[in-house]
């Protein structure tokens, strides 16, 4: 059980003052948490008549019909409205029809609650088929409190940085004191400077209270501005805001909070992409977003999940690739996926299937280097083509000879590359990299 008054304080006092600022108006809000035991002890610590309980039945056949009737009309404060998560899981035999209804219920609700705030308590999986089914319902809803993994919760360690420069510290509490200042900030600009916020450091109560805030009003600003223009313009701006926002969580260690935005930018890449297929910027966009769920995947350890997601976008890759062999950024796409599948099956022991994958990637690299031999990235990608088999596929199958002679290729394009620009790091570390790697299997 998490410790509420370290872990969700911020939370709880965010969802208190939503509750008593939003006294006689209408308004949407989610709770996210996976835990019955912590959504009973947060719910136990809001009282009548500030807050009242619709707890939603198994059996429900019209949510807003059953909310309504659980909660007296004489009730002016804020309704607590639990048991959503029941009624939109697989197992529930009118699942598709419930959110079906969900997506078109806005008004209801507010013509069935006129003046009241409606807090709808979510599981992060009813979440996150809402985002993909029930966009309409999603837009609409202006704050979001997270008791599953909150922006001041620790983050891991593997993410945790260094100390935090004087100088650092000056620029944040320069962002900090223009997010508070009240200043009307475009959305896009102002999930700018959160990012650049988040990623000078750890961030104090207050600075990581700004960023949710500022987060969810831009968002849900670019969400209303997404509904009311019906523009495509506008429909990207948000899967863009939604992907960097994602970006930022995931800098920080939150995979839950990066995994909801992620899969809303890509609800969103996905209507594009089907509302016009032969859109190649829209399809493209629908790869690079499978890919991300796909990284995100495999972080968290769903190796199934990720095989779709990366799969998915290699087939759009493979379309796009086939419609325009001389596009080279569209075969580098297929490369990358490739690759992506490839490590996939060596993370799953199938080292037949990793090679069949990294030496189609390999092909196209090889294409790609004969075509352009100064494209220096073009060349660097070839390089890594050789070192994956050699280091994933042949050398854990003690194959030495063929591993060397790979290593030995890359190599030699990562000498080339260092000796065209002594002054790039990167490029000479390479060279130290796979100089120690051709002795160790010359040892062999």
């Amino acid at each position: 059980m998490p410790d509420l008054t370290t872990s969700f304080a911020s939370e709880i006092a965010a969802l208190r003052r939503l509750v008593h600022l939003s006294s006689g108006t209408p308004a949407f809000a989610f709770a996210l948490c996976n835990l019955p035991a912590v959504r009973q002890e947060v719910l136990a610590q809001f009282s009548s008549p500030e807050v009242a309980v619709a707890d939603l039945p198994a059996g429900t056949v019209d949510p807003v019909a059953t909310a309504r009737a659980l909660i007296p009309e004489a009730h002016c404060g804020a309704v607590f409205v639990t048991g959503i998560e029941t009624l939109l899981s697989a197992a529930h035999p009118d699942s598709a029809g419930h959110i079906a209804r969900l997506n078109r219920s806005r008004e209801r609700w507010r013509h069935s609650f006129p003046s009241q705030l409606l807090v709808f308590w979510l599981s992060e999986q009813a979440l996150l088929r809402i985002l993909r089914e029930a966009p309409d319902f999603r837009a609409w809803v202006s704050h979001e409190l997270d008791f599953i993994e909150p922006l001041v919760a620790p983050a891991p360690a593997e993410h945790r940085t260094a100390p935090v420069s004087a100088e650092a510290a000056r620029r944040a509490a320069a962002l900090t004191a223009r997010l508070a200042g009240g200043e009307d900030l475009p959305p896009m600009q102002r999930l700018s400077l959160i990012r650049e916020l988040l990623r000078l450091g750890p961030a104090s109560q207050e600075a990581a209270a700004l960023a949710e805030e500022g987060i969810q009003q831009s968002l849900h600003h670019l969400r209303q501005r997404a509904i009311a223009s019906g523009d495509h313009h506008a429909q990207r701006d948000l899967e863009i805001a939604l992907d960097d926002v994602a970006a930022s969580y995931l800098e920080l260690g939150h995979s839950h909070a990066a995994l909801r935005h992620y899969e809303e930018s890509h609800a969103i890449a996905e209507r594009l992409a089907a509302s016009d297929p032969a859109n190649a910027a829209w399809q493209r966009d629908l790869s690079v977003s499978l890919e991300k769920l796909g990284n995100l995947a495999v972080a968290q350890g769903d190796l199934a999940g990720a095989l779709r997601s990366f799969s998915e976008s290699k087939s759009i890759r493979e379309r796009l690739a086939a419609s325009d062999p001389a596009n080279a950024e569209w075969q580098r796409d297929l490369s990358v996926s490739l690759n992506k599948l490839g490590e996939l099956a060596v993370a799953q022991g199938d080292l037949a299937g990793a090679l069949r994958s990294f030496s189609e990637s390999k092909s196209i690299a090889e294409r790609l280097a004969a075509s352009d031999p100064a494209n220096a990235a073009w060349q660097r990608d070839l390089s890594y083509s050789c070192w994956l088999i050699a280091a994933k596929v042949h050398e854990p199958q003690q194959r030495w000879a063929e591993a060397l002679a790979l290593m030995e290729q890359s190599l030699a394009i990562d000498e080339h590359l260092a000796a065209t620009d002594p002054t790039n790091v990167m490029w000479q570390k390479d060279v130290q990299v796979s100089r120690a790697q051709v002795a160790r299997l010359r040892a062999k």
